[in-house]
């Protein structure tokens, strides 16, 4: 039963196993960009769907809740069978576990969760070209706001420990790519 509980948590935590499989394919990266492509094509789909906003925001809130339930354990087990792999790790025994992993992407699906908002809250104002575009700008703005952690999103990261730390940053890179969005957003809207 243990083992079935460590690869269910391991299957969301890498959102369905394919932060494990872009890592395989490549040399032990891209799990985070794997898990913002999905986010970004689940928001497609709800956008063609005509799915109402209040379910984008409890994707948002199940997303970071799922991940907090998940990251602890799958990154365990993942270390544990010699899976899990950090950039910048020197060895399994220098890792310390729960501390956001290459093949864990629930947090970027989160992140981008986030990042898509904006538009849908104003999607009465938008039409199809200009959803697309706004949706691919909040993909390419999370993940530039993901990776290079400005503003002090890397020390969060560090500042908690554990599967909160891990989502915490993905959540204000969200924040900020939102953010970002809504100025282009904006602009769209007014011009």
């Amino acid at each position: 039963m243990k083992k079935i509980i460590d690869w269910i948590c391991v299957f969301f935590s890498t959102t369905g196993f394919s932060g494990i499989l872009v890592a395989r394919l490549g040399n032990g990266g891209g799990g985070g960009t794997a898990g913002s492509i999905l986010a970004l094509f689940a928001q497609y789909l709800m956008y063609y769907l005509e799915v109402p906003v209040i379910w984008q925001m409890v994707a948002i809130v199940a997303s970071f809740l799922l991940g907090l339930a998940v990251i602890g354990r799958a990154e365990k087990y993942l270390v544990a069978r010699g899976g899990g792999r950090k950039w910048n790790s020197v060895s399994r025994k220098s890792y310390e576990v729960d501390h956001d992993l290459n093949q864990t992407n629930i947090d970027e699906v989160h992140g981008q969760f986030i990042a898509g908002l904006p538009v849908f809250l104003f999607l009465n104002h938008l039409k199809e070209p200009q959803v697309q575009a706004l949706l691919a700008f909040a993909f390419f703005f999370f993940r530039w706001f993901d990776t290079q952690k400005p503003l002090g999103i890397r020390k969060l990261e560090k500042k908690f420990p554990g599967a909160f730390g891990v989502m915490i940053d993905d959540t204000v890179a969200g924040v900020l790519a939102g953010l970002a969005l809504g100025i282009v957003l904006l602009t769209v809207l007014f011009m």
